[in-house]
């Protein structure tokens, strides 16, 4: 797959956007995906390296920036993970 990398004012904000043309995260498994060590069951069982730290780390820093960070997925389509900066 590919992945996008984007960078957007909207409503006076900066939009952060990373995309993915992956495999894309479970309705039933998102709401997970911010919290530390959390894999999906794909990433389990496919073997897929990593610890699970790397949302989570990024989200950590978001909020110490006063970001907001929001994750949109579909299975099949990929994933878009957008970091908002600025007040709302």
């Amino acid at each position: 797959g590919s992945v996008r990398v984007s960078l957007h004012e909207e409503d006076g904000r900066a939009m952060l956007v990373v995309s993915d043309t992956g495999v894309g995260i479970p309705k039933d498994e998102q709401s997970g995906v911010f919290d530390r060590f959390y894999r999906t069951r794909a990433a389990t069982e496919g073997a897929v390296p990593g610890t699970g730290l790397g949302l989570a780390i990024t989200r950590a820093i978001a909020e110490a920036h006063g970001a907001t960070i929001s994750l949109e997925s579909e299975l099949g389509s990929g994933t878009e993970v957008t970091v908002a900066f600025g007040r709302r």
